[in-house]
């Protein structure tokens, strides 16, 4: 949306807006035709998404076709963002404490949440219940660690205790292993990266319910994905790695959802 207000000359109110919404420290510095070209480049994946159009239109209405390319569009978006970024200084901006991305993660991860919490509503197999119930409860303490728990946002002081052990004086556990980030960020990756690679080997040992959770259409196109976050976090070791997976929350839990109201509610009619 952001460059088709740039497109039609509105270059200074999509400053205005980020600097608003964007910036930790309300300004975005200059020179603004940075910002703007590197916005523009990172939505071009959106414009190749509406110009497949006409060749999907008989499918564009199906949920889980949009559910798809969303998902891809997000993917690509982060990559491409952050890359510019690199050469971009201004930009990283957006990556500060409390600020756009650090906000998305958290809020991607705690709707994941609320949306599995929701789908338990449907479930009738009480090992699913288990996991579903086991993995809302992680997405929910992700988003809660990565705005340390509520700490800016209400004005919680960190207890002195707690700051000689915290890397960063906020009160939250993962910053407690900030040293080990480094290797854990490469292996985890690393481990994404080979179940979405052998994802057909796999699937096959899990229940039908959880393979829909656990298996994107694309999942070539995301081991290639954790791929590149595994050479990313040894070369700029960013956080780039939580948003990415922030969003394959979201559409995980969302695929899930869908998938249990396609079938439970024909089903508890019946019943009825």
């Amino acid at each position: 949306m952001l460059w088709i207000f740039v497109s039609f000359g509105h270059t200074q109110a999509v400053i205005s807006f980020l600097e608003q919404n964007a910036s930790s420290d309300g300004s975005l510095g200059q020179p603004a035709t940075l910002y703007i070209f590197a916005i523009t480049l990172c939505f071009l994946p959106l414009a190749l998404l509406i110009s497949q159009f006409p060749n999907y239109y008989r499918d564009f209405l199906r949920s889980d076709w949009i559910l798809e390319r969303t998902e891809v569009f997000f993917i690509i978006f982060l990559l491409g963002f952050h890359f510019i970024s690199i050469f971009v200084s201004d930009l990283r901006e957006f990556y500060a404490e409390d600020a756009l991305l650090e906000n998305m993660t958290a809020v991607f991860a705690f709707l994941s949440g609320l949306l599995l919490f929701y789908s338990l509503r449907t479930l009738q197999k009480r090992q699913l219940r288990i996991f579903i119930s086991f993995t809302a409860v992680l997405f929910l303490l992700f988003a809660m660690e990565e705005i340390s728990w509520g700490q800016r946002i209400f004005s919680i002081e960190t207890p002195e205790t707690i700051k000689e052990l915290n890397y960063q004086d906020e009160f939250n556990l993962h910053n407690l292993f900030n040293p080990l980030f480094f290797a854990f960020y490469i292996i985890f990756n690393l481990v994404v990266a080979s179940y979405f690679l052998f994802m057909d080997k796999i699937e096959k040992y899990l229940p039908s319910e959880i393979r829909v959770f656990l298996k994107p259409r694309n999942s070539r196109f995301f081991a290639f994905v954790f791929l590149v976050l595994t050479a990313h976090c040894i070369i700029w070791k960013s956080e780039l790695t939580e948003e990415i997976v922030s969003v394959l929350m979201l559409f995980a839990s969302i695929r899930f959802l869908y998938s249990r109201h396609k079938t439970a509610p024909q089903q508890s009619y019946l019943r009825s």
